[in-house]
């Protein structure tokens, strides 16, 4: 994950949930990262949108020539 900042402004901070969910997002795909926390692939996705609209990014993990 990176934390990129929009100009000098910071970042509101991540809620126990969507700390996990980043952490775990930059070690697993998004179906391990659901079946470890025991959420829908829908619900881990809502958690990665409202993360990057705190301003953190995430770096895409490639395998394979293809995003995971």
């Amino acid at each position: 994950m990176k934390d990129e900042a929009k100009g000098n402004k910071q970042h509101k901070p991540l809620t126990q949930t969507q700390e996990k969910v980043a952490q775990l997002l930059s070690k697993y795909s998004a179906e391990e990262t659901a079946n470890k926390l025991g959420i829908t692939l829908s619900s881990l996705y809502g958690h990665k949108t409202n993360i990057e609209k705190k301003g953190y990014m995430f770096k895409p993990i490639w395998e394979d020539k293809r995003v995971i």
